[in-house]
């Protein structure tokens, strides 16, 4: 799929180019408005073509159990909040808590083999998040 999204691309820049070809012919043939039937059609193929490249994304980020946050950032479909930016995802998906979360019980030394842990839920972490992915709290960067 991410062959058939670079081909698009192709697809687009070429378009790009007729634009500017259809309008210098234009502009050279001093008739500005001979142009605007071949532009906006290729643009309409471009809009088209970029719409097709966003479902094959989604789709990617569906295979891939991913989804993307405002901020640009993809992450975990079960992720509840962005660990770059803190945005709150309004439905998250149900995953077994047991198995992200770590018990309270747990031995110090199982902890220490965790790049990180949220302060407040106890969750394991990545190392550069700026907030928890389960629980949303602010991460302060390591003294």
């Amino acid at each position: 799929m991410k062959i058939q999204i670079k081909e698009k691309q192709k697809e687009i820049e070429k378009r790009y180019t007729q634009i500017g070809r259809e309008v210098y012919q234009a502009i050279k043939a001093q008739d500005e408005g001979r142009a605007r039937g071949d532009v906006d059609l290729l643009g309409r193929q471009i809009r088209q073509l970029e719409e097709e490249i966003r479902e094959m994304n989604h789709k990617i980020l569906e295979l891939n159990s991913e989804k993307n946050c405002p901020c640009g950032n993809v992450v975990p479909l079960e992720t509840r909040y962005c660990p770059n930016c803190g945005h709150k995802f309004e439905e998250p998906v149900k995953v077994d808590e047991d198995k992200e979360a770590l018990p309270d019980s747990e031995p110090e030394e199982e902890l220490v083999e965790l790049k990180r842990v949220c302060p407040s839920c106890r969750t394991a972490i990545d190392p550069d998040a700026k907030f928890c992915e389960h629980c949303g709290k602010i991460i302060l960067p390591e003294e």
